[in-house]
């Protein structure tokens, strides 16, 4: 994955809400719930704000005082699992992702 996560965007047809802290989605496409944590649901937040991969990393370790070098590994992996569940999508505008 390259460095800006703004290379995704929320892919039409899922729709989502926070519910206590945590985000719910609906995929009517397929008809599939997911939930998100507090953490997944901050950074699809940053995600849909279009934040680059370094400032979600960032944030991420600042707000759930997360220390270590995995954090971005864990976020673009994060990244790649909502993209193989359909749930976002390369941004065409931004050049794509790989």
């Amino acid at each position: 994955m390259e460095a800006s996560a703004s290379q995704f965007e929320v892919k039409p047809g899922v729709l989502h809400r926070i519910v206590d802290g945590e985000a719910v989605m609906l995929d009517l496409e397929t008809g599939e719930y997911y939930g998100l944590n507090n953490v997944g649901t901050h950074i699809w937040g940053m995600l849909e704000a279009g934040s680059s991969l370094p400032s979600i990393c960032e944030s991420v370790r600042e707000n759930f005082e997360i220390n270590g070098s995995d954090v971005r590994e864990d976020v673009e992996f994060f990244l790649e699992s909502l993209r193989a569940k359909g749930l976002i999508k390369p941004n065409r505008t931004n050049g794509g992702a790989h």
